[in-house]
């Protein structure tokens, strides 16, 4: 194991119970969510989806409940955050854009349980269709003694769970889980008023739509927090593969230095390159699409 995952692994590992509820009383209490998070470690599996679901029969709370626990889940270097109303203002673009349009088709990259996707679920109105995806779409869980294993969408180690310890991995290597029972990841909300019960698996640097689309949002994913500005060159080129000539690509970003915590860039899928068409609120990554603007070609070129 070398020196970067040994710090993952002693990172994000430690005292693991998957209560919900547990994690909302915490939330509330500055010093004991302190003393848990910092002192003790706790951390949390994908089970405490399930329990999120068994902990409230009313339909709302379920689905604010099982956001919240999503967004405690840590997959490799990231965290599953999630909430509704999180990116209004791009919403706000979409919609307006796609007003121009005749049954426009929209493909979402990265939406954890989808929960942030419901303001335009509920425009059934203006688009014709709605895809909603994710890399890590779902989990397995393969039950142990004493434990369970989890592995991540693409069939590789999650973690362990030992009795009330979580043992967090995020190993590489692909597993067999013909054996092991799927979490969905899908908001019970977002499955009841969207109509959506699985969240399509997509990596955003290697996945092509087999038909293209109008537009696509690609929201808190594209920044250079997680990436290079090399390879967020190379996801805007591969994105560019699923967009029709003339289509959006709707980069949104949730940040407390924005007006209002977001700021959104459009960027046109043109005949010979992606360009930038509105910067709201001054996204970050504005000066590097305009400077690699000759390295965004459009779908067919």
């Amino acid at each position: 194991m070398n020196r970067s995952r040994l710090r993952h692994v002693l990172m994000e590992s430690g005292l693991c119970f998957d209560r919900i509820r547990l994690l909302e009383w915490l939330l509330k209490h500055d010093r004991m969510r302190v003393l848990a998070f910092r002192f003790l470690r706790l951390r949390f599996s994908p089970a405490i989806l399930s329990n999120a679901v068994k902990t409230s029969s009313d339909l709302t709370e379920a689905g604010r409940l099982f956001s919240l626990g999503m967004s405690f889940i840590n997959v490799g270097d990231t965290y599953k955050t999630t909430t509704s109303e999180r990116t209004v203002l791009a919403d706000e673009v979409l919609s307006r854009l796609a007003k121009t349009l005749d049954g426009p088709q929209l493909l979402e990259i990265g939406v954890s349980d989808g929960s942030s996707s419901l303001n335009l679920l509920r425009r059934k109105d203006i688009f014709s269709s709605i895809i909603l995806t994710d890399r890590f779409s779902h989990f397995h869980v393969r039950k142990i003694p004493l434990g369970k294993m989890f592995f991540d969408g693409d069939r590789c180690l999650l973690g362990i769970k030992l009795l009330c310890f979580y043992l967090n991995l995020a190993l590489e290597k692909s597993s067999n889980v013909s054996d092991c029972s799927r979490i969905e990841t899908v908001n019970p909300v977002v499955e009841k008023e969207g109509g959506i019960s699985v969240i399509d698996q997509f990596n955003l640097f290697e996945d092509v739509l087999e038909e293209p689309v109008h537009f696509i949002k690609c929201s808190n994913i594209l920044n250079e927090s997680y990436f290079t500005s090399e390879q967020i060159v190379s996801a805007v080129g591969n994105l560019a593969k699923s967009l029709v000539l003339g289509g959006r690509l709707v980069v949104s970003h949730n940040n407390d230095k924005y007006k209002h915590g977001e700021a959104v860039l459009v960027l046109r899928n043109d005949p010979s390159a992606f360009c930038v068409e509105e910067n709201l609120n001054q996204h970050e990554l504005a000066p590097l699409f305009e400077s690699y603007s000759s390295d965004f070609q459009a779908a067919g070129e």
